[in-house]
């Protein structure tokens, strides 16, 4: 089955995500994340260490199960994506911080990101 913006054009990520560590899920890593990225956008996770932001990633990408709630692309739940399905769409989830350079700032690790996907500096900048 193939799918693409074209046949979801107003959400790529839909989620409602808990995830709980811990055999009496005493520790929330998550707790209540909404997250919905429309058709064109980009967006980056900022916050300081131990706040998510890579267990957030690893579940959109389906490395995590959620404890509860789901994460759709393009209307498809990720564990249901297979993982060619999931690189053309997702580009930039599955690399995680892998092509983030600590020489630079975030806006300037977000630029370079930016060119090398052809984006115009204008449209970064909106």
């Amino acid at each position: 089955m193939h799918f693409g913006m074209a046949d979801y054009p107003s959400s790529l990520v839909s989620a409602v995500l808990y995830l709980f560590y811990g055999r009496v899920l005493e520790h929330a890593a998550l707790r209540g994340v909404s997250l919905r990225v429309e058709e064109g956008e980009f967006f980056g996770l900022l916050g300081p260490n131990g706040s998510g932001k890579t267990t957030l990633l690893r579940i959109v990408a389906g490395l995590t199960p959620p404890t509860s709630g789901s994460v759709r692309i393009f209307g498809r739940d990720v564990r249901e994506l297979r993982v060619h399905e999931y690189v053309t769409y997702v580009p930039g989830a599955l690399a995680g911080g892998a092509w983030v350079s600590m020489a630079f700032s975030a806006y300037e690790n977000l630029m370079m990101r930016a060119r090398l996907l052809g984006v115009p500096e204008r449209r970064v900048k909106e």
